[in-house]
């Protein structure tokens, strides 16, 4: 049972993170890092400010079309 707990613990906490990680990769200019954190981050769900991050992410890394889809999504998220 406590197994259990500690492996559902930290599945709740692997999109945190994985977002955490992304902002901190994103001011070390890694930008492509930080957009494979913030897809990480997305695989736990829908989140407009994941999305927008990693539109910003993929922007500075000349993924303008991808980049510009993320932006919607986030945009169609927050006014959801």
């Amino acid at each position: 049972m406590t197994s259990c707990v500690i492996a559902l613990l930290v599945l709740a906490t692997a999109p945190v993170s994985a977002y955490n990680q992304g902002n901190k990769l994103y001011a070390q200019k890694d930008y492509a890092g930080a957009a494979a954190q913030y897809e990480e981050a997305l695989k736990a769900g829908p989140s407009a400010p994941v999305n927008f991050n990693l539109g910003n992410a993929l922007f500075k890394s000349g993924k303008i079309g991808q980049a510009i889809l993320h932006y919607r999504r986030a945009r169609y998220l927050s006014s959801a």
